[in-house]
């Protein structure tokens, strides 16, 4: 299962209802010409962040 956003973010409860349904998944920041990863993870590593910052910003954004 993936879950992908595009362009429209959504933030705010969509890792806690999605990731115990994903087998893996990746937050992308694609706000630049080159997209970065924010966070990924799956059933053994639940989240990994990379972009600490990005990831606060992705988590408190409001749908």
């Amino acid at each position: 299962m993936a879950y992908r956003q595009r362009s429209v973010k959504l933030g705010c409860g969509i890792y806690e209802l999605y990731q115990p349904l994903a087998d893996a998944w990746a937050v992308y920041d694609n706000s630049e010409s080159e997209m970065s990863l924010i966070a990924a993870g799956d059933k053994v590593v639940p989240l990994l962040i990379y972009n600490k910052r990005s990831w606060v910003s992705f988590s408190l954004t409001k749908p």
